[in-house]
């Protein structure tokens, strides 16, 4: 789950001290692996699912905002679009029954998420690439009204020197398109393991 920024626009002077701040973070890291300052009592495991909001004609609902203020539940927070939200499940140890412990958890949440959405007049769905996602859904004006997924967008594109992300895969169908921000990411979600 991401933190908030305040700001999406940054500096030299920002960069310089994110910067430091990262080699002060790994060389503080490096002396306390030497110095043996981690919990060895076991694996964790956790997970997060990434779903959609869609509408009764089963397209994409941006309505995370609302969604998430009425569920709230701090195991759910938003996704890069505004018709994507994220499901964590609480790391447990990795002995026993985590999974089943993990599965029943995520039961539980879904089941409150579903009965949130009904509320709105909208459904989950629980799918990777949701085949009524129009390109006109994948713009800014669909992405999470979080400072820190405007940073991400714009330090992309700075990255990227302005140029468009492109794709480009070849098989039985052709599919090829240029895109002139990340809301392509808001096209797939998925299901991750966390160790």
């Amino acid at each position: 789950m991401g933190k908030e920024v305040s700001n999406s626009r940054f500096s030299r002077q920002d960069f310089k001290a994110f910067s430091a701040r990262i080699d002060d973070e790994t060389q503080r890291l490096e002396t306390w692996f030497r110095m043996h300052r981690f919990d060895g009592s076991g694996a964790q495991v956790g997970f997060e699912l990434e779903a959609w909001l869609v509408d009764r004609e089963q397209r994409p609902a941006p309505i995370n905002e609302t969604f998430l203020e009425r569920l709230s539940n701090k195991l759910v927070v938003p996704e890069l679009s505004r018709f994507n939200v994220e499901i964590n499940g609480t790391p447990q140890p990795l002995t026993g029954n985590a999974f089943a412990k993990l599965h029943d958890e995520l039961e539980v949440t879904w089941a409150d998420c579903v009965s949130t959405a009904d509320k709105l007049d909208a459904q989950m769905a629980m799918i990777g690439h949701l085949p009524t996602v129009l390109a006109e859904d994948l713009t800014l004006e669909h992405m999470s009204r979080l400072a820190r997924f405007r940073a991400l967008n714009e330090q992309v594109l700075r990255l990227r020197q302005g140029n468009p992300l492109t794709i480009n895969i070849q098989g039985r169908e052709h599919l090829r398109t240029a895109h002139f921000d990340v809301m392509l990411e808001a096209a797939a979600t998925s299901f991750q393991i966390h160790a």
